[in-house]
């Protein structure tokens, strides 16, 4: 959906780490003149987004000039240390953090300043296998969200 409205977007699998995407990016910006980046993830794609985010902010030196505009977490936790996560991206000019609290494994709230938006929908219905699911309360804020911070191509 969001190619069609004018985005360059590409789905990466969270395992087994950031090398394809980042390689990938790395194309965009400087093969295909990306300037714009937005990076979003669900569940442990979540801490992969904050890995991204991190490895292109600190090798900004490969790429041609750019910046992350929008970063979005839906229920992000780390695979490895079973924690959620809390930190926002490194460089990103706007962040989402969209998140339920049941359950072994969750997402949480970010501390002051840390998105700049947060939904908790925490609720009877809601848990981390199917929060990535509703139309509503995630793809709607994503989108919006999105649109309202990243230029099209």
């Amino acid at each position: 959906e969001l190619y069609g409205l004018g985005y360059d977007v590409h789905a990466f699998m969270p395992n087994p780490g950031i090398g394809v995407p980042y390689n990938e990016l790395k194309s965009a910006i400087n093969m295909r003149g990306v300037q714009d980046v937005g990076i979003f993830g669900y569940s442990w794609g979540g801490q992969r987004t904050y890995e991204l985010a991190d490895e292109i902010d600190a090798t900004r030196g490969n790429f041609r000039p750019f910046r992350t505009r929008f970063t979005a977490y839906i229920d992000a936790f780390n695979a490895a240390t079973r924690l959620a996560v809390d930190r926002r991206p490194p460089a990103s000019d706007y962040h989402v953090n969209i998140f339920q609290t049941k359950g072994r494994i969750h997402g949480t709230a970010m501390p002051s300043g840390g998105a700049n938006e947060q939904y908790d929908l925490t609720g009877d219905t809601v848990n981390h296998y199917n929060i990535d699911d509703l139309p509503v309360q995630v793809h709607a804020v994503i989108r919006r969200a999105l649109e309202a911070n990243m230029p099209r191509k």
